[in-house]
């Protein structure tokens, strides 16, 4: 029971005005409510009488109104005993006596069952908008919520006269006003949004800066937002914070609670919408207010609640954007770094301490609008500036990217440029050296070192900087590729070491540096300076062993260098008998070589008058006295040039099997074979030197070189009497070569000649096919090709010569007739081919062998098979018929023969025109077998 009562007294102990209502507190995981909110009614106070007692002033008022029988006089006292129970109720339910608590239902509903008959009685709307506004009141105390809210309807539904002139508002219009509040309230409670919207915008309505005003636009934006219409919910939220102080601004602690709770609110609404993109679009059709800011703060301030630290940064970054001037942007920037170092997102720190750079820093626009204000960001700036270069810096050396490095030495420079003067920049510039270096940017290594160690006032590491500068200048050096390059950067090695050496007297590196200077003059070719500081080095009393060393190699190599071959093999010589050279084998090798290049050079240099042997023997001294030199091997091969040049080509030859068996993988050893082939064809070694031939073929294929080698190689094995390698090598070529087409005929030619050697007949005649094969592949002939062809037709047709004159007459003869028939055609063709090609040895051949046929085709036919059984008569009628038959061929015969003697007369007199001569005296001896005849016909 005290629990209940002390439950209802907390509801209307605020009646004297209006506080502000704060909702419960947010949990992160939870979606925000208003269930638990708590609301201050306003009624009107009555007095409080300090005597006598209420009871017995109430006990009084109910004689009067048994007594009066007045009405009006019984309506007024029915009226003051109504509020008194009231009133009593009220203080019963204030008091700490859990008896008296008890007691304050029976007061209240005493004070209802007066005030109901006063509704009956009321003589105006005025007169009941009171009664019924107590009435609600007291059914509210008693926890009559229906019978309440029932009362307060009928109140709201009352007319009222209009406001005054002055705007102010008449104690029933407040009255009514609070009404509607209170149903809007009761609304709100039970969830009735909607309904709950139009109440509350109702009392805005009618009194927009009332005392109910900032609570109305409270709860209608969290109607709003219950109702998920969260854009509508922003304008009265707004609203309300326009009236409200700002948060820099002293305020009451209602105000400031409110305010925060507000901006909370709002908060969830764009965060329910599209975060701060949404407060960005609000904007668009809002006019922007000084809390601005505020609402961004409050929209992040609820995501990093959440944990949702992207969001949280992204929020204040959409302020920054709109805003990137503003005085509070480095300060917004630098909540954004620490909310996403908190949410663990380096690599969005580390783009935001970016970001913040190029937004505040040097080269901004900030910088130059807020100059006077840059002490307050200035250590944020530094501390950015130098975690971002180191950031960039480590991330370069391991990736070891171009790129990366010149990021990192962009941040190092702005880092420069914005504290020039700072006691950290030297240490930072020697950091963006050594970055320099660390990415090959040499020249701007160097730059930099040597601001470091010249241009800032004195501190720790300046002599380290400009010594490393040089030993940069010792790299850029030993990088060139052309001297004139190199030159450029030991002119300016040379200054820096001159420039280290005055600033840094005392420094244990500067003795070195004479050594240095010594070796720059030999870069940069003041050779004849160069030996003379190399003495003067070598002369010095304190030098040490190794800089002695040193100095006799510049000594050496200078002399070499101004080709002073003589002095510098000696030099060269000296060198090794240094004890540093006879530790160092790879140095001594190296000075070797340069003694051989040094020998060489001395042979080179011999006029080219002196004798063939002299020179050989001057490049025979290298292998002589540096044998494993790799100039060895053009020592040799130049010894023996000369040697085939002074004819001791013995010599040669075994110079040059050495150099085969030594330097087999020389550039110069494709060259070789062609000079063994000289001198082995010098001697007469034919076999060997078709070996080397065949051996330049096989390195040249492609080239004509490598082509006519082979052919050449071919040719020697003729020489040496190897038909078998001969043929090896024709067929190599004629196989490999099918151009040009007269050489490639006249290694098929060959090789008929060698299958004729050897006596392989299908052979010969294989390749006597092929020559004609490539002869007519031909669109134009030489002499040369038309004769080869020729003759290698007429060799295949002497074969079906040879068959057609095997065949006899003398059985079978129909048959054997239709064969020689059918041969004597095919070598009418062939000779007809031959005589085409104009080849007079030839023609004259195929013209003879042509008359040849047809006289044996006569003796063929007279000496044919007679008939069987024939008589005399029959057999010499038969024998005549014979001889008709063969007359016209015996023509024919002599006819072609006649022909072919006809070439004397161009003067062309061959073996098968001498034949011809010696048919016809056979065949017509009477006119033909007269010598002089013949002579003469040849005259």
């Amino acid at each position: 029971m005290m629990r209940w009562l002390m439950a209802l007294l907390a509801t209307w102990t605020l009646l004297a005005g209006c506080s502000s209502f704060r909702p419960s507190p947010y949990k992160a995981n939870d979606k925000p409510t208003i269930s638990d909110l708590t609301s201050e009614r306003r009624y009107p106070q009555h007095p409080d009488p300090v005597k006598p007692q209420l009871e017995q002033v109430i006990e009084g008022y109910v004689n009067v109104l048994l007594r009066m029988q007045d009405p009006t006089i019984q309506k007024e006292a029915q009226r003051r005993i109504a509020d008194l129970y009231l009133l009593l109720a009220e203080k019963q339910l204030a008091s700490d006596d859990e008896g008296v608590l008890e007691q304050a239902s029976t007061t209240l509903q005493k004070s209802i069952s007066h005030y109901l008959p006063l509704l009956t009685t009321a003589q105006s709307d005025k007169e009941k908008l009171e009664i019924h506004y107590l009435l609600a009141k007291a059914y509210d105390l008693n926890l009559q919520q229906e019978a309440s809210l029932k009362h307060l309807e009928h109140l709201t539904a009352l007319s009222i006269e209009p406001p005054p002139i002055d705007g102010n508002k008449s104690s029933a219009q407040q009255i009514k006003i609070e009404a509607e509040f209170r149903l809007a309230e009761r609304l709100f409670v039970s969830k009735e949004y909607p309904l709950a919207i139009t109440r509350y915008q109702e009392v805005i309505d009618a009194d927009e800066h009332g005392s109910f005003s900032e609570q109305a636009l409270y709860k209608l934006g969290w109607s709003y937002y219950k109702e998920f219409d969260y854009q509508s919910a922003l304008r009265p939220f707004f609203q309300l914070l326009d009236r409200l102080p700002r948060r820099h601004e002293k305020s009451s602690g209602s105000g400031a609670r409110l305010r925060e709770d507000t901006l909370r609110v709002v908060s969830l609404s764009f965060a329910a919408l599209d975060g701060p993109a949404s407060v960005k679009d609000f904007y668009q059709n809002y006019a922007r207010n000084d809390y601005e800011i505020d609402i961004y703060q409050s929209l992040s301030q609820l995501y990093l609640e959440k944990e949702r630290f992207q969001d949280a940064a992204n929020a204040l970054r959409y302020y920054i954007d709109s805003y990137p001037l503003a005085a509070v942007a480095p300060g917004l920037h630098s909540e954004i770094i620490t909310i996403l170092s908190k949410g663990g997102f380096p690599s969005l720190v580390l783009q935001e301490k970016a970001a913040y750079i190029q937004n505040y820093g040097v080269y901004s626009r900030f910088w130059q609008v807020h100059a006077q204000n840059r002490d307050s960001y200035l250590p944020a700036l530094k501390g950015h500036l130098t975690g971002v270069s180191s950031h960039y810096h480590a991330k370069a050396q391991q990736s070891k990217k171009l790129a990366d490095y010149s990021e990192a030495a962009a941040w190092y420079l702005q880092y420069l440029d914005t504290f020039p003067r700072d006691p950290s920049t030297p240490k930072m510039h020697r950091l963006l050296a050594e970055l320099y270096y660390e990415s090959s940017q040499y020249p701007l290594a160097i730059e930099a070192f040597e601001h470091v160690a010249y241009l800032y006032p004195a501190h720790e590491k300046q002599a380290d900087a400009g010594y490393f500068a040089i030993q940069i200048f010792h790299q850029l050096v030993e990088q060139q590729s052309t001297d004139a390059a190199k030159h450029s950067w030991i002119s300016k090695r040379l200054v820096s070491m001159q420039r280290f050496s005055q600033r840094f007297v005392d420094d244990e590196r500067t003795p070195p540096l004479l050594v240095y200077i010594a070796q720059d003059l030999a870069g940069l070719k003041r050779l004849a300076e160069a030996v003379v500081a190399a003495d003067a080095v070598l002369a010095h009393q304190s030098t040490t062993s190794s800089q002695r060393y040193i100095a006799q190699e510049i000594k050496a190599n200078a002399l070499f260098d101004l080709k002073r071959y003589a002095l510098a093999e000696s030099a060269y010589t000296e060198l090794l008998a240094l004890k540093g050279t006879q530790r160092d084998a790879q140095k001594r090798a190296q000075f070797r070589s340069q003694i051989a290049i040094c020998i060489y050079k001395q042979a080179e240099a011999l006029d080219e008058s002196t004798d063939k042997a002299t020179l050989a023997a001057a490049f025979l001294r290298v292998g002589q006295r540096i044998p494993e030199s790799p100039i060895r091997a053009n020592a040799d091969y130049d010894a023996a040039t000369y040697l085939l040049e002074a004819e001791q080509y013995q010599q040669a030859i075994t110079i040059l099997l050495d150099f085969k068996q030594r330097f087999a993988k020389h550039e110069l050893i494709a060259t070789v074979p062609e000079k063994l082939a000289f001198a082995y064809q010098a001697l007469g070694q034919w076999a060997n030197a078709s070996t080397e031939l065949e051996k330049i073929h096989n390195q040249q294929k492609d080239s004509d070189f490598g082509r006519q080698a082979l052919w050449q190689a071919a040719d020697l094995r003729l020489k040496s009497q190897e038909p078998q390698q001969a043929i090896r090598l024709f067929k190599k070529y004629v196989w490999g070569y099918p151009t040009p087409v007269d050489q490639r005929m006249e290694g098929q030619y060959q090789l008929t000649l060698l299958y004729q050697q050897t006596k392989v007949d299908w052979k010969e005649t294989f390749w006597h096919n092929k020559l004609v094969e490539t002869y007519s592949s031909q669109k134009q002939a030489s002499a040369r090709s038309r004769y080869l062809a020729a003759r290698s037709y007429f060799s295949l047709s002497e074969s079906r010569f040879n068959e057609f004159r095997a065949i006899r007459l003398n059985r079978s003869v129909a048959r054997r007739l239709k064969q020689k028939t059918r041969l004597l055609n095919q070598l009418l063709n062939d000779y007809d081919t031959i005589t085409k090609l104009e080849v007079a040895e030839f023609n004259t051949a195929a013209t003879h062998r042509l008359g040849q046929l047809y006289q044996l085709m006569a003796k063929e036919i007279l000496n044919s098979q007679r008939p069987k059984g024939l008589d005399e008569e029959e057999l010499e009628e038969y024998e005549f018929i014979l001889e008709e038959k063969a007359y016209p061929f015996e023509e024919k015969s002599i006819s072609v023969y006649v022909s072919n003697i006809q070439y004397v007369k161009n003067n062309i007199y061959t073996e098968w025109v001498k034949k011809s001569y010696k048919a016809l005296a056979a065949l017509s001896p009477a006119r033909f077998n007269k010598p002089e005849q013949y002579e003469a016909f040849y005259e």
